[in-house]
This record gives C-alpha cells, structure tokens and sequence, in this order.
C-alpha cells in the first residue's frame, strides 16, 4: 500500500473537499493510513469517520490520538452499508488503489446515500473514469458512474507524494452526484452490470451483441455502431428497450 505524505496534497485535497461539504454532512474517509488526511479533518471542524482495515494502522493511530478514537473504524470499507452514515455522505481519502472498483460499485449501489466522492486514483483509473466515446479508455467504468455522477479530474499527482511511491501517477478526481440521473436511481446497479456486459463484445457491432443480449426494437443508426461509439445516451436508449420502455 503507498501512503499519502505530502502536506501539500492534503491541504488540496482539504480544500477541495471544503467546496463541496456542508453542515449535515457526513465525509466517510476510506483508508486511516498514517493519519496526514484525517487529522486535517479534525482540524478543519468536518463530521467525519474514518476506517482503517489494517489492525496493526489502527491501534498505531489510536495510541498516538487517542482524542479522536470515536471517529475511527477498524474495519474493512467492503462491508459496511453507507446507509448507515445517513444520506449525504462524501466518501473521501487516498484510496487504495486495490479497493477502487469496490469504492465505485458502492457509489453506484448505494446512489442514494452518497453526495460525492473525492480520492485519489491511479491515473489511468481516473482517464478511464472521464474518457470520451472513441477512446481507448472509454469503457463500462466509464458510462456506468457518468450515470449518476459528474466526473473531473482535478489535478494529476506524481508517485514522490507517497511513501513508498507507486511505480505509476496517480489523480485526484471528484465526482459529484447528478441532480438527476440518467436513469432512476433504483435502475443504476442493473445498468452498470447491462453495460458491462455489453463491452464484453468491445469490438463487435451492436447488431451482433444486441442479438445475444436478445434486444429488439432498436434504430438502425445504433446497429453498426461498436459499444466504443455508443454515448451515454445511447446507453440509455438500449437500456430501456431491454427493459421494453418504448419512451
């Protein structure tokens, strides 16, 4: 695991996350670490709860603050319900970067509890997250939490802000949920899992996928197109004819 040790990150990532948070928030940061990030948050007077999955980073952090332990979890990030953080939560931290897909199926299972996200993420994680159709970046992760979120990369971070550093950049990228997703809020988990299926055949004509996926009804303009071409949108429209929506 690389540990965040640049001050100068995290009073970035601080303030960033100042824009964004508001009293009856609650931020949820993921990953204790040595603490750079979690006691800004207790300096800057934000609710927060941080968890930490290494025991041994757990009780290290808790003998040295032992003022805050209220606001600290020994658990793993996998398992908890969001849900029972209340419904405006901004999931926070340097991630890491082994749990990122988790963190993201989270955002998008738990929707309706989760006001943003704010991280760090792997540079190419993050192109992937806010790539264009046509790319070669531009995949399942990519429409799936566009979804129901706004995407930015804010700034790129290179591997000398950790200790040890990581071989690769990393990113620190915001996401903000959407006034209205793209689809009802409850329809988000099958979506992504609709989408992903359809990248699963990358390369292959929506005519061809669409057939195995057994969709009828679709427009001749998306038939000879690739899921690579396909916007959001798009998406949306061949999600809703699976679902037989005709509107």
């Amino acid at each position: 695991q690389h540990f965040l040790k640049s001050s100068i990150v995290a009073a970035k990532m601080i303030d960033e996350l100042k824009k964004l948070y508001e009293d009856g928030d609650l931020v949820l940061e993921i990953g204790t670490g040595h603490g750079i990030l979690t006691i800004k948050l207790l300096e800057n007077n934000i609710n927060f709860i941080s968890i930490e999955k290494d025991k041994k980073l757990y009780e290290s952090f808790v003998s040295r603050h032992p003022e805050i332990s209220d606001n600290l979890i020994c658990g793993d990030f996998r398992r908890i319900k969001i849900s029972e953080y209340g419904h405006r939560v901004i999931i926070f931290g340097s991630f890491p970067y082994i749990i990122t897909s988790e963190i993201i199926d989270k955002a998008i299972k738990e929707y309706i509890y989760v006001k943003a996200i704010l991280g760090l993420f792997q540079w190419e994680v993050a192109r992937r997250l806010t790539a264009s159709p046509s790319t070669k970046e531009y995949g399942a992760l990519t429409v799936s939490i566009s979804a129901g979120y706004e995407v930015k990369i804010i700034s790129r971070i290179s591997p000398e802000n950790f200790v040890p550093p990581p071989s690769v950049d990393s990113a620190l990228v915001v996401m903000i949920k959407k006034e209205e997703p793209a689809i009802p809020h409850e329809y988000l988990p099958p979506f992504a899992k609709f989408v992903r299926r359809f990248f699963s055949f990358r390369r292959k004509m929506i005519r061809n996928s669409s057939r195995r996926l057994m969709i009828k009804g679709i427009d001749e303009e998306y038939l000879q197109k690739r899921p690579e071409e396909l916007t959001l949108d798009d998406f949306v429209y061949l999600f809703k004819k699976f679902y037989g929506d005709e509107e």
